[in-house]
């Protein structure tokens, strides 16, 4: 191109690769000192040559000038410095050179990155000139190119948000954020690719698309049934022969149905697909627009208040009430523990194991609120907050420590003191996209790959709020674990405040795929615990409980019915000695936790009554008393509104019995 400038003639394409020129020898030259001083003299000289060949053979024949405006050199230099900064981070990790080796490499990688960057962009530019000259085939192949993109970042994901919002510290434009760009990336990636192929193996390549799009679909919609996602069950091919060839099955005949239907009428094939995948998006998009007119408002926002964890391993001087709660610590295993190995309960001589004690939901979501309110499944409550005035009145700090933010179950009256409102508009915080993407991705895997594989996805590692990580003095909750047994080491506040502390800790879920292993690990972080207290000399007139959120998650295949179980319940109040361990079979029930710590604390009066509930010292063993049981049902979205509720009397066989009668009656909770 020419430019006339009072009467001089400016070759505008001289000037911009003469630049091009300069910029790649200015390269090589960075390059070869660069590698010279990190690395060595020999690697240097050959990777200085290969890359002066390249831009040579390049140079030569005019690929960028014919090809690229110059205006996309500046496009590309903030991509260039990103680069150059990863360059810069590679080389000073092997040495450090000082400053001015540093800023050379920096500078180095930079320039590099922006003359390769040209590469990619001609990739490109040679797809979208063949894209413009087909671009009817563009439109009817864009459908099927979108569709498995589309199901794995988008309609699944959000379907599992918004369907579980509750459970989501994150606003659900930052879940969907890395989903969206890896979206947008993968569709731009996957157009350029293949439309710079020829049609034959375009179409081929496009149709194995389609194919596997549709398994998939199948799968998550209707092949999924009973396969326990992320509810602590780790789906095993081996445990479950029967189901797995026949998922198999099916899967091998859509593919050879649909692959013989390509080979003998690939354009009636063709077009099938690009009207399934129409029909499919269009219904997907109108779920995605439905889900979000009628998910709760909180849904689109970060929640503003959590649970702060500075104090986590904090206590008091003078009286402590402590609950330990391990999620899904099953009675079963607890008795068959004390069976089989007696020594892990050496430390618990003091408490009282009762085993029939029975939750009111099955569900942590559900359960938790109701064990802090001691509300009944009706939803009657008892004076749950005069019972935390009453605690603070009696010079007590409330502690709540829990995986994320308040549930929003949980009555802002309870009044946790390291409860922050508004608390994100101070607190520094990170989310780590890269892992919300990777669990959101593990869980679409989840649920569209067939049985046969799903052990492999790891969806049961799947958890989205702990990818918030808290900087400063005000630090989330640590809810792992092993985490949290490595962090025990208790310290005294010598204010002469008193401390009720409640621990929500993994418990069973997803540490071991055995879940008696597991449940002995609890109770031997429960010991180490314990230990610091005794150490400091503050177990003794410490109220301690031992107990779970609620039994082990039910519905189990290859059980089509709802499997009850009993959460764990221990119990030591303070000044309580026991020679050893006793086990009481006297018919409990998680409404009764409330009164409970109040007579262990003696912070109950008898005029009391019935204000906070019954306690757990109102029942002797061979008593009965009406309970009620309720069960989520089989539902992965949202967890079952809908609840399942079972009325007995009596112990766990009589709840065993209705449930396997299926005398329930349904309530929406």
């Amino acid at each position: 191109m020419l430019i006339t400038m009072e009467g001089m003639k400016i070759n505008t394409n001289k000037i911009y690769n003469s630049f091009l020129w300069a910029w790649g020898l200015s390269s090589v030259i960075l390059l070869g000192v660069t590698l010279s001083v990190y690395f060595s003299p020999s690697f240097a000289v050959s990777t200085g040559v290969l890359f002066f060949i390249i831009i040579y053979f390049v140079q030569k024949k005019g690929i960028i000038t014919k090809h690229i405006h110059p205006v996309l050199f500046f496009i590309f230099i903030p991509l260039s410095i990103y680069i150059g900064y990863k360059y810069n981070y590679f080389c000073t990790l092997s040495k450090d050179k000082g400053q001015f080796m540093s800023a050379l490499s920096y500078a180095c990688g930079s320039m590099i990155a922006l003359y390769l960057s040209f590469f990619p962009l001609l990739y490109v530019s040679f797809s979208f000139k063949r894209i413009k000259k087909n671009s009817n085939d563009f439109l009817k192949k864009i459908s099927i190119i979108i569709s498995m993109p589309f199901l794995f970042l988008i309609y699944l994901p959000t379907v599992n948000m918004l369907g579980n919002s509750d459970d989501f510290n994150l606003s659900y434009w930052q879940f969907m954020f890395p989903n969206v760009v890896l979206f947008i990336i993968v569709v731009f990636t996957l157009i350029v690719v293949l439309f710079s192929l020829n049609n034959k193996i375009k179409n081929f390549i496009i149709s194995l698309m389609f194919i596997a799009y549709i398994q998939m679909l199948i799968q998550s919609l209707f092949l999924n049934k009973n396969i326990g996602i992320i509810d602590g069950y780790v789906y095993k091919a081996s445990d479950h022969v029967k189901e797995v060839v026949i998922n198999t099955t099916v899967w091998l005949i859509i593919a050879i149905g649909l692959i013989v239907l390509f080979i003998c009428k690939a354009n009636i094939f063709m077009k099938i697909s690009e009207s399934v995948c129409i029909i499919t998006f269009a219904y997907q998009l109108l779920v995605i627009i439905m889900s979000m007119i009628t998910a709760p408002k909180f849904a689109f926002q970060m929640t503003n208040y959590c649970l702060i964890g500075d104090d986590q391993f904090v206590v008091s001087n003078n009286k402590n009430i402590i609950i330990l709660m391990f999620d899904s610590l099953d009675n079963t295993y607890g008795q068959e523990i004390y069976e089989k190995d007696k020594y892990v309960y050496d430390y618990f001589k003091d408490f009282t194991m009762y085993t029939n004690t029975c939750s009111v939901f099955d569900m942590t979501r559900d359960s938790l609120p109701q064990i802090m309110t001691g509300a009944t499944y009706d939803k009657d409550t008892v004076d749950y907050q005069e019972f935390y005035d009453r605690l603070h009145q009696n010079n007590y700090i409330i502690n709540f420590y829990n995986y994320e933010s308040l549930n929003e179950s949980i009555p802002v009256e309870v009044n946790f003191d390291n409860y922050r409102q508004n608390s994100y508009e101070n607190i520094e915080y990170i989310i780590k996209y890269d892992s919300v993407l990777g669990n959101s991705l593990r869980l679409s895997c989840y649920q569209t790959f067939p049985l046969a594989i799903k052990e492999y996805t790891n969806a049961s590692t799947v958890e989205f709020n702990s990818q918030i990580i808290y900087r400063g003095n005000n630090q989330k909750a640590i809810y792992d674990n092993n985490e949290f047994e490595k962090s025990i080491d208790l310290t005294i506040d010598e204010s002469g405040k008193n401390y009720f502390v409640i621990q929500h800790l993994d418990g069973i879920h997803f540490p071991k795929d055995d879940y008696y292993e597991a449940q002995k690990d609890c109770m031997i972080i429960a010991t180490k615990y314990i230990d610091n207290l005794k150490e400091l000399g503050l177990y003794d007139e410490a109220t301690i409980i031992i107990m779970a959120d609620h039994g082990l998650s039910d519905h189990k295949p290859p059980l089509t019915y709802p499997t009850p179980r009993f959460p764990l319940f221990m119990i030591k109040c303070a000044g309580e000695v026991h020679n050893e361990m006793e086990l009481n079979n006297a018919p409990i029930y998680y409404t009764d936790i409330l009164k409970t710590v109040l007579v262990c604390s003696n912070l109950y009066n008898e005029e009391d009554g019935d204000r906070f509930g019954k306690s757990i010292f109102d029942f002797e063993e061979g008593d009965t008393r009406e309970r009620v049981w309720c069960n989520s049902g089989t539902s992965t979205a949202g967890f079952g509104a809908e609840h399942y509720v079972y009325t007995f009397e009596g112990g766990f066989s009589n709840l065993q019995e209705k449930v396997k009668l299926g005398q329930y009656k349904t309530i929406d909770y």
